[in-house]
């Protein structure tokens, strides 16, 4: 784009209510997805009616030359929410802004699994990589470094380790790169 800067891309967690993302339950999520642009909608329609969940998005910054900044999110993965509340189905509907809606039937993983794209995204501050359909490999456990203690998968490069954390319920995986030296002591976890 003529006059334009470079773009800035770094991940952006959009929970509500307020601190929902920071203690998610463990039980009863349901995946929702909405139409394309109409995920910021769907969101506005349910914290209307009071219904919890998680959006998450690629925060990306232009600055346009004597224009000033211009600030917009895009969906990380689809226009997909994760919400919580088997009982809010119906309401779901009567947005009409909703195309499918998936119960989550693996719900410890896909809490746990979640919990750690939410923690990646808020310790990470580059632009996240969606890769759909990659195969899970190995899960490993970040052991130095800003991301220790993070959980994922991990695909060896030459000089470079790329930490993915899937969500395997969507086929679809987001992932960072770390110097190999972040995760060269890797021990895999239990699953």
């Amino acid at each position: 784009m003529p006059g334009a800067s470079a773009v800035k891309i770094r991940g952006h967690i959009e929970s509500w209510p307020a601190g929902f993302a920071d203690a998610l339950p463990g039980a009863d999520w349901l995946a929702v997805l909405a139409p394309p642009r109409q995920d910021k909608y769907l969101i506005s329609a349910l914290r209307r009616r009071d219904i919890p969940g998680v959006c998450l998005y690629e925060r990306r910054t232009r600055t346009y030359k004597n224009k000033g900044t211009q600030e917009f999110l895009v969906p990380l993965i689809g226009s997909w929410a994760f919400i919580h509340g088997h009982h809010h189905w119906h309401s779901l509907w009567e947005t009409e802004r909703v195309i499918r809606i998936l119960p989550v039937r693996q719900e410890s993983v896909f809490v746990r699994e979640l919990a750690d794209l939410i923690a990646l995204l808020r310790s990470f501050d580059g632009p996240p990589i969606v890769n759909p359909g990659m195969v899970p490999g190995t899960r490993v456990k970040v052991t130095v470094g800003t991301m220790a203690g993070l959980c994922g998968i991990v695909v060896r490069r030459r000089d470079h380790a790329r930490l993915v954390v899937n969500l395997s319920m969507l086929g679809t995986s987001v992932s960072v790169e770390l110097p190999a030296e972040a995760v060269a002591d890797l021990e895999p976890m239990p699953v």
